[in-house]
């Protein structure tokens, strides 16, 4: 096993100046475009004193010419207001893919206080790895591919690196991955979409509850047609009565009618048409998200299927939602001047109704997958930030026949790529086990995460950070950051034994997928004769279980002499000293070495921080 530089790790050289060539155009494109608007502004307001003026010259001293003049004046002033806003949403855009070319270069440079904040989570720290391999948290890898802007988009993302998937999907989502790695402007152009709806996020839960409820007008079929046969009637009998035909004001009748009807039934129907109104504007803010993602035109099955829902077609999700757009156009609001004469004459709510259960009949059941695949798409577009910026990163070969883990080259994800050193690595098969020793600060308990998490990765659909990775699909437990709890009068000893018994619990019940256990310097609330018999005991269980896995250890005798001794693949960091004025100094060159560590530097450590230490301890 080899330890070396980074080199699969580092990010594409272009990667960087990439996002800030973008950054840099689209600012400069935007300061241009600013430029206009300030000056379209100022002939805004030019024309419409010019129109003031025009306007009162007309009236004080009329003539065809002159109302020409004040009818030309505002079309132009009508132009110049349409071009402003055009303007506005252009100089917006810009702004925004400014904004999220800067959030790409701190993403990249792991710029932790530079990226938004993750959505509150109550992820429990009982999850089988999630804090533990900082999938979670404020420096993890959710934050490192916080691109997703609707609370779908989040869900799915955290679903995946959070549950592995099996083996069919995950090269689905690779192939996914891999393709719209290679688009990263449509990425950021959707990121840009997502991120105007910031601060003010429209709940599309509602309008999914409503698209769910059951046809209130449909059923009544006689209603829908005294709808359509009463302004008909309206119209022939006030037409027969204006021409003389009926001397009889038989026109009333339908009035009458439709004033009789509104009374029994308009709270309920002006109810239903009120309410779909606010519904279609709250999920309008979606349209230009699924309008990006549905106007693409993918290689990858699965980003075909989530652009065919999305799409234009005659049921995709753009086309229907511009269908609702237009029914709900045709409101009238209760408090306009002739909601009133207008349900007399013509029960005009009854119409607008009937036409919004139609659409919900035919389009409501379909509504969730809109959603869910836009939020499979911001997934996609998530994990594919990594294979971006690392062109050396690979697409792990997830196999259920595989019988172990093994990494050529294998980082930490989360390790700034100037800083992080790559390892060649072997977990399993089965019935072993990695025994990684090594003194304080050396490497061990970052290696185990960086197997973890890279594994993590690989069960989500993602590029991992090594040349090379093969595994079987996994279900990774881990046993780290154990913590005690004084509300619950839990000790660190007892609540690092519960850890232990669910990790030793996960593996005795894997069937066809095995699990991946990683365990960081166990069981350190007791004394070494009873930590060394109870560890001992755990991974000899663990052993005989469908299972692989890691265990790092300051505890150079714990597999010595035991029945551990022949499962144990034994592998060590060690460290430099140097004795300088000053006193010891020590460097970790954190490669990766086989056998049992050969040194200590506790003692070392004490000396450093300016303990005073005896010539004995010094020799020690």
């Amino acid at each position: 096993m080899s330890g070396r530089p980074p080199i699969s790790s580092a990010p594409s050289p272009s990667a960087s100046a990439r996002y800030r060539q973008r950054r840099d155009e689209f600012e400069a494109q935007r300061l241009t475009i600013h430029k206009r608007w300030n000056l379209i502004a100022n002939l805004r307001l030019l024309g419409f004193a010019a129109l003031a003026l025009a306007a009162w010259w007309a009236w004080a001293e009329p003539h065809p010419v002159k109302w020409v003049l004040v009818a030309v004046l505002a079309a132009v002033v009508i132009g110049l207001v349409a071009h402003h806003t055009s303007l506005r949403r252009q100089r917006d855009r810009l702004a925004g893919m400014v904004a999220v070319n800067e959030l790409a270069i701190a993403r990249l440079e792991l710029d932790w206080k530079a990226m938004p904040e993750l959505p509150a989570s109550d992820m429990p720290r009982t999850h089988p790895y999630a804090w533990d391999l900082d999938v979670v948290g404020p420096a993890s890898i959710l934050r490192r591919v916080s691109t997703p802007t609707l609370m779908n988009g989040w869900q799915t993302l955290s679903g995946w690196l959070l549950a592995p998937a099996d083996a069919v999907v995950i090269g689905e989502r690779q192939r996914a991955v891999r393709e719209l790695a290679h688009d990263l402007d449509l990425r950021q152009r959707v990121e840009v979409a997502g991120r105007q709806l910031e601060g003010d996020t429209p709940d599309p839960e509602p309008f999914l509850l409503w698209s769910a409820e059951d046809a209130w007008l449909l059923p009544r079929t006689w209603l829908w047609v005294a709808a359509v046969v009463s302004p008909v009637a309206l119209v022939v009998l006030g037409a027969l009565s204006l021409s003389g035909v009926i001397a009889d004001p038989w026109w009333l009748a339908p009035i009458t009618v439709n004033v009789v009807l509104f009374q029994v039934y308009g709270k309920r129907i002006s109810g239903g048409v009120a309410e779909a109104t606010p519904l279609q504007r709250a999920i309008d803010g979606y349209a230009e998200v699924f309008r990006l993602i549905g106007g693409s035109r993918p290689d990858a099955a699965m980003l075909g299927r989530i652009g065919a829902t999305l799409g234009e077609g005659p049921e995709g999700a753009t086309n229907r939602m511009r269908r609702f757009a237009r029914i709900c156009g045709f409101v009238i609001p209760r408090g306009s001047i002739i909601w009133s004469p207008v349900q007399m004459a013509l029960l005009w709510d009854i119409h607008v109704l009937h036409a919004l259960e139609r659409w919900r009949a035919s389009t409501g059941p379909k509504t969730p997958a809109w959603f869910e695949s836009a939020g499979e798409w911001e997934a996609l577009a998530a994990l594919s930030v990594l294979a971006h910026d690392h062109p050396g990163w690979t697409f792990p070969e997830v196999d259920p026949a595989h019988r172990d883990l093994q990494g050529e080259n294998l980082a930490h994800p989360l390790i700034h790529y100037r800083d992080a050193v790559a390892n060649d690595v072997t977990v399993g098969p089965q019935g072993t086990f990695l025994f990684v020793t090594g003194s304080n600060m050396s490497g061990k308990s970052t290696l185990l995460r960086a197997v973890g998490l890279n594994a993590v990765l690989a069960m989500a659909g993602a590029p991992v950070a090594a040349s090379r990775l093969s595994l079987p699909n996994v279900d990774v437990w881990t046993c780290m950051r154990v913590e005690d709890s004084v509300t619950q009068g839990v000790s660190f000893f007892m609540a690092e034994l519960r850890r232990l018994k669910a990790v030793v619990d996960a593996a005795g019940e894997a069937d066809a997928r095995p699990v991946l256990y990683l365990l960081d310097e166990i069981l350190q609330g007791t004394n070494t004769a009873e930590r060394q018999i109870a560890s001992r005991k755990v991974l000899t269980n663990l052993a005989t279980c469908n299972a692989i896995g890691g265990v790092s250890s300051h505890d150079l005798s714990l597999i010595e002499g035991s029945e551990l001794e022949p499962l144990a693949v034994a592998v060590h960091f060690a460290e430099t000293f140097t004795r300088g004025p000053s006193g010891p100094e020590m460097t970790f060159d954190y490669r990766l070495r086989p056998g049992l560590a050969t040194s200590t530097n506790a003692l070392a450590l004490m000396e450093m921080l300016g303990f005073e230490m005896g010539g004995e301890e010094r020799k020690a």
